[in-house]
């Protein structure tokens, strides 16, 4: 017993948190093939349909871009790709490398159209893991 809450409760609410959180991943996962964050990251621009839920998740991440003043940027997944993260293979860019990458990154445009469908102008490299993260707990905990 933990607390209040039996064993049972406890394994109930822990399924049920895990279940959540794969379910959430299946949905943001830029290295899965089978979530729509990859199959943004691989469309060519141009309009593409997406899940209501991602249009709620895109808005709330372009909330914290602005909130943060850019610093959690969902566009971030090529700047990712230049440092290594999540590849098993780090390296330190150039300034240069990191430069072009940045501009590639403000110039890229991801617009909401409605409530099912997205546009994409430019390289698009999304990366929602640092705002997703916290997303899941939230819904985790709700």
């Amino acid at each position: 017993m933990y607390g209040d809450i039996s064993d049972e409760q406890s394994g109930r609410i822990f399924e049920t948190a895990k279940s959540e959180f794969t379910r959430l991943d299946s949905l943001l996962n830029r290295y899965s093939s089978k979530s729509e964050i990859y199959r943004i990251n691989e469309s060519p621009p141009g309009s593409i349909r997406v899940s209501r839920e991602l249009i709620d998740i895109l808005k709330r991440s372009f909330r914290w871009r602005d909130i943060t003043d850019g610093l959690l940027e969902p566009k971030i997944g090529h700047l990712v790709e230049l440092w290594g993260i999540g590849s098993g293979t780090r390296k330190i860019p150039s300034h240069t490398e990191v430069d072009s990458v940045m501009k590639s990154i403000r110039e890229s445009r991801l617009n909401i159209i409605d409530d099912t469908s997205i546009a994409i102008t430019g390289d698009i490299s999304l990366d929602l893991g640092a705002f997703a993260k916290g997303y899941a707990v939230d819904m985790v905990y709700n």
